[in-house]
């Protein structure tokens, strides 16, 4: 029955997150490092940006700026936010400084996030139950 499988679909998810969790034994530093990044994704200026780069490669403040759309004082103090906490990197070419991306590793995150949020806006969206089971190839 449909709650025998979500039990077991929930119990083998959670033995698999305790299982990683207990292997992964981050530090206090580790994990106040994953928060920042987590916080350096809090705020659109910056995803736009990431986004941006994501797509178009190594650019320089000002085309970043123009566009996404905002001031380019607020895009570089926005990229200086990403480069500080290791998202982003950036090379001076005389004058010009172009910034890239550093690690992108936080677009895996940001795909679950984006994918779910478009469901959402098409009214997609299922319970989290049923995604794991698409996800996992399960008939519903």
């Amino acid at each position: 029955d449909r709650f025998a499988q979500t039990s077991h679909l929930r119990i083998c998810a959670f033995t698999y997150i305790d299982r990683s969790v207990r292997q992964r034994q981050l530090s206090d530093d580790g994990f106040a490092r994953v928060a920042r990044k987590f916080r350096a994704l809090g705020d659109p200026v910056r995803l736009k940006i990431l986004d941006f780069l994501r797509r178009e490669g190594e650019l320089p403040v000002g085309a970043i700026a123009e566009r996404i759309g905002c001031s380019q004082p607020n895009a570089s103090r926005q990229l200086g936010r990403l480069f500080d906490d290791g998202l982003v990197a950036r090379r001076r070419e005389g004058n010009v400084v172009q910034y890239f991306i550093e690690d992108f590793t936080v677009f895996d995150f940001c795909e679950a996030m984006c994918g779910r949020i478009e469901r959402q806006d098409q009214g997609q969206a299922g319970s989290l139950y049923e995604q794991s089971v698409q996800l996992a190839g399960q008939p519903k």
